[in-house]
């Protein structure tokens, strides 16, 4: 339903988005009369007539509402790190709190992109003693703290534990805290340091890393400005740049952004939609033109590097076979390479995820693994949730 905005088109969903348009502060669901489903009891499905969704800027606001107890159920972007907030202030407003299992191979996670249109920084952001660098650079336990309460788990392979695809030697390799190893890296990398004390190109040109994001608020951006800091101080000179999401997201697919920032989830079954394995589209931000080659068959983007290139065969080959075996053995290949090659350099994940339930919404599952490539929460059937009247 959520790409379905326009209030003439027909649907088979539970709820018909009713009212919307751009700029609004609210958009509207209302209860389709014609929805397919019934209940056990033979009751036409769904028994919620209205849903009323804010439309708000970032996730400062949507926990300013949820701690205010103006949500009847949310789940995506309530944070962890106000978790204990969210428990005194739950009895006066009526409110509890849940904490399901979150499929993200890491909350918060940096794509330092390899088909960066300018060549310097291009050959640099491909040099895996580079990426390296800036992963060992990191105290993932710090970043844990500030931003999970210390209840993720610092790692940077691509999958979470429980997924077939989960290969215990590799969870956190090149994760651990070094910054002597990251500042002898960059020696290797042939990254003097000048006279400001700031690395610069092999030529003496100033080297300038750029991160961006959409997270203008909270605990995620904390955690990047974290990083940044981690970075200066291994002589890298990093600006943060935030925008909103509406600005973001063109920016990253278009091939405009150096260093993107997202979560990694799809952590459980991520061969379905593999975008944080190898470039898989537009969306692989750690280098989006080749992502945008292998989508178009090579009809448009750029052609990747040969480390690059081997996972989109590998990936090819396991669409090809129908041997579960082997599918397994390529899949779990893909995810090896690309974490020991640091394609996308990850913090910490497997955090719980909070979730605040009004007292009088029912239905909400207690026990759920959240995945956005499960539509959490569609798979509890949202037509089944209902609200106790007074």
């Amino acid at each position: 339903m959520a790409w379905e905005y326009n209030t003439e088109r027909p649907s088979m969903m539970p709820w018909i988005i009713t009212e919307w348009e751009d700029g609004a502060d609210h958009m509207l669901a209302t209860r389709n009369p014609y929805y397919w489903k019934v209940d056990v009891e033979g009751q036409q499905l769904p028994y919620i007539d209205e849903v009323y969704f804010y439309l708000v800027q970032d996730n400062t606001a949507v926990n300013s509402l949820a701690l205010a107890g103006d949500l009847s159920m949310q789940h995506r972007g309530i944070e962890l790190a106000q978790y204990p907030v969210y428990m005194e202030n739950a009895e006066a407003n009526n409110y509890h709190m849940l904490l399901w299992t979150v499929a993200q191979a890491s909350g918060l996670t940096f794509f330092p992109n390899q088909s960066f249109g300018d060549p310097a920084y291009r050959e640099l952001l491909q040099n895996v003693k580079f990426r390296q660098a800036l992963s060992q650079a990191m105290d993932r336990d710090t970043i844990n703290d500030i931003v999970w309460l210390g209840q993720a788990t610092p790692r940077t392979i691509s999958v979470v534990n429980d997924s077939a695809l989960y290969q215990a030697d590799i969870e956190n390799i090149y994760g651990e805290y070094d910054i002597e190893l990251a500042k002898s890296l960059l020696d290797e990398v042939g990254l003097p340091v000048g006279t400001g004390g700031n690395r610069t190109f092999a030529d003496g040109s100033p080297l300038q890393l750029v991160i961006e994001t959409s997270y203008t608020s909270g605990s995620l951006l904390d955690g990047i400005e974290l990083v940044a800091e981690y970075w200066r101080a291994i002589g890298l000179d990093t600006k943060v740049e935030t925008m909103s999401r509406d600005v973001y997201w063109p920016r990253a697919g278009a091939n405009e952004v150096m260093i993107a920032t997202w979560s990694t989830d799809r952590g459980l079954v991520p061969m379905t939609d593999p975008i944080y394995q190898f470039p898989f589209d537009e969306r692989s931000w750690m280098a989006p033109a080749f992502g945008i080659w292998y989508k178009s068959q090579g009809a448009d983007g750029e052609a990747p590097n040969a480390e690059l290139k081997e996972l989109m065969d590998l990936y090819d080959q396991y669409r090809a076979t129908v041997d579960p075996d082997e599918q397994l053995r390529l899949a779990k290949e893909i995810v090896r390479k690309t974490t020991m090659n640091l394609n996308v350099i990850q913090t910490a994940g497997m955090a719980p995820g909070p979730v605040v339930v009004k007292n009088n919404f029912h239905n909400v599952q207690s026990d759920h693994t959240s995945d956005w490539i499960i539509m959490t929460p569609g798979t509890m059937d949202p037509s089944h949730f209902w609200i106790e009247q007074p």
